[in-house]
């Protein structure tokens, strides 16, 4: 059976390509932790501002979370309520059936509602269901990352297109 044979001399662009194409885990390394720490700032700043204040706890454990941690090919991004035990009932709301804190309600009512006294309607409110915050959530989390996945878009396509000029040699 006949058989052909093909000799491509790619000289010095070719030599050139492979160089960069070994580079290509440090090339992505180089843009995809920063593009990671740029959005993770945004989405922080954009759930802070949909964050209640009242002592004003729970807004700087978020706008102090942002992260980027790089294990080995993976990179993650990361932020979040730290370890603030409300977060998640302000989130998507306390669950009904259920004694709130009463100590920490009524400093939030004497604070929030001028009296400390109104704090056992609220508790009663929440243990029915019927408050505020289970009704409608504050979903700070989910509006941050709303407001911020068209930014978040935008720097992965920017990222990409980094990546692919600097494998090309630009």
């Amino acid at each position: 059976m006949p058989t052909g044979t093909y000799e491509i001399e790619g000289g010095k662009e070719l030599e050139a390509l492979v160089a960069r194409l070994r580079r290509y885990p440090e090339i992505v390394a180089g843009e995809v932790v920063p593009t990671f720490s740029r959005i993770v700032i945004r989405l922080a700043d954009a759930i802070g501002r949909f964050t209640p204040v009242y002592r004003n706890r729970l807004k700087t454990a978020i706008l102090g979370s942002p992260r980027v941690e790089r294990v080995g090919s993976e990179v993650v991004g990361l932020v979040s309520a730290m370890d603030i035990p409300y977060a998640m009932d302000m989130e998507v709301g306390p669950p009904a059936g259920m004694e709130p804190d009463m100590g920490e309600l009524r400093k939030w009512s004497a604070r929030v509602l001028g009296d400390e006294e109104k704090a056992v309607d609220v508790a009663v409110a929440l243990f029915e269901g019927r408050a505020r915050v289970q009704k409608r959530p504050y979903a700070m989390f989910a509006r941050g990352w709303k407001e911020t996945a068209g930014y978040a878009r935008s720097q992965f396509r920017g990222m990409l297109g980094r990546i692919v000029g600097k494998l090309a040699g630009r």
